[in-house]
């Protein structure tokens, strides 16, 4: 949402979602277009990648969602388009139909296996520029013959959304409430939800062995459990030493700012490699040290912000504890880490210099389209009143000054006395370069004024009904006339 709420100014920009839900309502709130197109998008083989992997590929082509999407694009006829995700694979194939051009923006790191260059190959055939939100998420399309344009568009935040004004009071509110003192340190985890990859068995680790070496501190557990059973066995890890008073659970929500600022340190402990790793960028945001393992994009997130020296081998939870130990036992560290990641975070990941970086990256777009755009359609050869439709979708369309105009049904087709046998098939390409305009709907020829047309009709049948009454009397009185002169001839 960030990336859409920030291209918006420089685009008439179109989200389109699976259904309406919050995100929809947040873009609607912002004046960004909202399309609801229930057909899934996703094939989620392509962060994991199977050996079948090619073969669901080809039998997407025949899907309906897919022809859907190509609709769609007739209909909004964009300029480009923005895939989110690495698993949103149909818009992609659509557009690619239609030669428009897209960017394919990659989150996470896809996972190295086998059948990890296929995922690659997909990716970059159905794309003209693959945006990475970290070097680590590029890792697997650094190859020789890599086609598209590879660029890496780092996250950013606006400082003020989150508050600053009240993270003080927000401090004191969430420790008062469980009884923690501003003289005893917090070291937190936070995870929007509690998952083995997210490694809270590590932390709990760690925060056990702090407390073992006679560290006082208190340990926030913020996330919400997925998985029962794995969430219990943490807790089970807390429950049986005797330091399980000095642990917090604490419910994860979005509103962070009253989160964070109540930690002194925030670990992120993740076994997974991270396609940019969100949670540390938001302990920074809040001038929190953070520790972490070494993580994928975690890492190029505190090395930018001179933190390297916090990142521990991932695993090694020893190198956790000796990182916070030493975070916790000097004052003075902490306060000097605070110090400059408020100001790291803001060079590094701040909305100037993500503005920057959007720009050159929308003039590299721009200069692409700006060629694409000047390739005239092969339809307009054809006369006005030709009739087209792709060759993998239903709606017919009626060639009008250069345009095409769109039947919404079969209904309306026929009103107009077309036949099927002289719509033409073409191929969505050429047909998506037509511009579309108003669709073709059967509406009968109607009065303005029902009422007056009525009255003066009933007034133009009275006239003719009293000139045909009249001339039928007329009519009568000569063949009387002429009866009694035949009936005075034969008496005389």
């Amino acid at each position: 949402m960030f990336f859409t709420r920030e291209l918006n100014p420089r685009n008439d920009c179109i989200l389109v979602v699976p259904n309406d839900g919050i995100l929809a309502a947040d873009a609607r709130n912002i004046g960004i277009n909202v399309i609801i197109e229930p057909s899934d998008g996703c094939l989620w083989s392509l962060y994991e990648p199977t050996s079948t992997l090619l073969e669901e590929i080809h039998q997407l082509r025949s899907d309906p969602s897919f022809s859907s999407y190509i609709n769609l694009l007739h209909t909004y006829r964009p300029d480009w388009v923005v895939v989110n995700t690495c698993v949103n694979v149909l818009p992609a194939m659509a557009a690619k139909m239609l030669q428009i051009p897209v960017m394919w923006i990659i989150n996470e790191i896809l996972v190295i296996n086998n059948y990890t260059m296929h995922s690659v190959d997909v990716i970059e055939r159905y794309s003209d520029w693959i945006v990475g939100v970290s070097h680590a998420t590029l890792s697997p399309f650094q190859h020789k013959n890599s086609i598209p344009r590879k660029i890496v568009l780092y996250p950013a935040f606006r400082r003020e959304e989150f508050n600053p004004l009240s993270w003080d009071s927000n401090r004191h509110e969430l420790r008062i409430s469980h009884g923690i003192s501003e003289d005893l340190p917090v070291v937190g985890y936070i995870s929007a939800y509690f998952t083995p990859k997210k490694g809270l068995k590590d932390f709990i680790r760690m925060a056990i062995q702090l407390c073992h070496d006679g560290v006082e501190a208190y340990f926030f557990i913020i996330g919400n459990p997925v998985d029962p059973d794995y969430f219990e066995h943490c807790l089970q890890m807390v429950k049986i030493t005797k330091w399980s008073h000095r642990f917090v659970i604490v419910d994860f929500h979005s509103r962070i700012e009253t989160l964070y600022p109540a930690m002194d340190v925030v670990v992120i402990p993740s076994l997974i490699d991270e396609g940019f790793g969100l949670t540390a960028l938001e302990g920074l945001i809040f001038g929190k040290p953070v520790v972490a393992y070494n993580s994928g994009g975690l890492a190029e997130i505190l090395c930018l912000t001179g933190n390297e020296k916090f990142l521990s081998p991932k695993g090694d939870i020893d190198g956790l504890v000796n990182r916070v130990k030493e975070l916790l036992s000097v004052e003075s560290l902490r306060c000097r880490v605070t110090e400059r990641n408020v100001s790291a975070v803001q060079e590094t990941f701040g909305i100037d210099i993500f503005l920057h970086r959007l720009e050159g990256i929308l003039s590299i777009v721009y200069g692409d389209i700006e060629i694409l755009q000047t390739i005239p359609s092969l339809l307009l050869n054809y006369r006005d009143g030709t009739l087209f439709k792709g060759e993998l979708t239903p709606t017919v369309y009626r060639l009008e000054i250069g345009t095409k105009r769109p039947f919404p049904s079969e209904f309306d087709f026929r009103y107009y006395k077309n036949h099927w046998r002289d719509v033409h098939v073409v191929s969505e390409a050429e047909l998506y370069r037509l511009p579309t305009a108003p669709p073709i709907i059967a509406e009968p020829p109607q009065a303005y004024d029902g009422t007056a047309t009525f009255h003066a009709d009933k007034k133009q049948k009275s006239k003719r009904h009293k000139r045909r009454r009249k001339r039928h009397k007329k009519n009568l009185k000569k063949t009387k006339k002429l009866r009694l002169k035949r009936k005075h001839k034969k008496r005389k």
